[in-house]
């Protein structure tokens, strides 16, 4: 599936500099980088956005660390705006001006990158309860609020 409008293009751009996607330090340029589990995760995030951006690089590395990963690193002006949001002295926020702009798709990329699914059981085994968790540890306290005021407002989700 791809992004059919710019619109959406940018709304999956929101959601993946929020989760794993990360902006270099000139701003020109992005690296999307997932395991070995993962492949064909970052293979749809490429797709995704390839409307209106293709990788300069796609490939498979081994870190130092014996960690197999496969990393999409483009290379464009598009991406400089999204640096100037999402940086301020090299260090990822969450922006105001950003978290007003978190649709569905950009919630849906967060939620592939830095989130995951708890199953609550009861003591027969069967599932009674269900949370989602978002790792939000590199943003400060009042960033995570105000994402929270957001999530309440336009999705009907509580913390």
């Amino acid at each position: 599936m791809r992004a059919k409008s710019i619109h959406e293009f940018n709304s999956a751009l929101i959601g993946m500099i929020m989760g794993d996607g990360s902006i270099t330090k000139y701003g020109n340029a992005m690296y999307l980088r997932h395991g070995e589990k993962q492949f064909d995760y970052v293979d749809g995030k490429v797709d995704y956005l390839s409307n209106y951006i293709t990788p300069r690089s796609l490939r498979e590395s081994i870190d130092n660390r014996g960690f197999k990963y496969r990393y999409a690193y483009y290379n464009s002006k598009k991406l400089r705006y999204m640096k100037k949001y999402f940086y301020k002295d090299g260090k990822k926020v969450f922006p105001k001006n950003i978290l007003n702009r978190i649709n569905s798709i950009s919630l849906a990329f967060f939620y592939m990158d830095d989130g995951c699914l708890s199953l609550g059981k009861d003591k027969k085994g069967c599932i009674n309860r269900r949370n989602i968790y978002l790792s939000t540890h590199c943003f400060s306290l009042e960033e995570i609020q105000e994402f929270q005021k957001i999530l309440e407002k336009k999705f009907n989700i509580f913390s």
